[in-house]
């Protein structure tokens, strides 16, 4: 819940602060023109608002956000009450997820400047979901290692190539507005994740269904950015 205000803090913080590309002040270029007029607020977010692919990231975001949170908020309860796993090694596994959300962050950033975007995004669902999957399921420790590896890989690498393809997608004049208004996406489903997967949680006796919602967010954030692949 604090992940998820603090994202709709920062996406207040944005509106208010953070500016799209500004105007070039012709003086400073040693020109006596009039300088050139930059895009006003108006029409940056009747653009944003009109563009197809401004929804479908931000759903796909929205998603991702939700099923990456989930093993966030409950992988060392359901390691040590579900699984009887000692609570070191338990909480060992979010340290796997760090380490391994670096490395994938490294690699995984770099291949999109050359594959694309969007198919890194949708191979990110596609490493989350798997991590999922491993983690509902697989209940030695060997293999919930491996999966918090998968997941983890996928969760680092989501906060660079979805800024980044802000940027690639959308005009400069306010592409810093797109990630802003993203940001709400990342609050709701931050918010909503722990809520929905703790009544599961709750209704069910076991923290297997929590994880299955991992693995169906993950999809349906891949499957939204499949109209979108022919973007570069």
């Amino acid at each position: 819940m604090i992940l998820g205000l603090s994202a709709f803090l920062a996406a207040g913080m944005n509106f208010f602060i953070v500016k799209s590309h500004p105007p070039i002040e012709a003086e400073l270029r040693g020109k006596s023109a009039a300088p050139k007029p930059g895009i006003t607020i108006r029409t940056a977010y009747k653009a944003i608002f009109r563009d197809r692919k401004f929804y479908l990231i931000g759903l796909s975001y929205s998603l991702i956000s939700f099923a990456i949170i989930i093993p966030f908020t409950f992988l060392t309860t359901y390691a040590t009450q579900e699984l009887q796993i000692p609570y070191q090694s338990a909480a060992g596994l979010l340290a796997v997820v760090a380490v391994s959300g670096a490395i994938g962050k490294l690699i995984l950033a770099h291949v999109s400047d050359i594959v694309g975007r969007i198919k890194v995004m949708m191979l990110c669902g596609v490493l989350t979901a798997a991590g999922g999957i491993g983690l509902a399921f697989g209940h030695e420790f060997l293999i919930l290692v491996l999966s918090t590896v998968v997941f983890g890989v996928g969760y680092g690498t989501i906060w660079p190539v979805y800024a980044a393809s802000a940027r690639d997608m959308f005009s400069k004049d306010y592409s810093g507005s797109v990630i802003g208004l993203w940001t709400l996406y990342h609050g709701l489903g931050s918010v909503l994740a722990p809520v929905i997967s703790g009544w599961t949680i709750d209704v069910t006796g076991t923290y297997a269904w929590a994880f299955i919602l991992t693995v169906i967010s993950g999809a349906l954030s891949l499957l939204l950015l499949v109209p979108m692949v022919r973007y570069r």
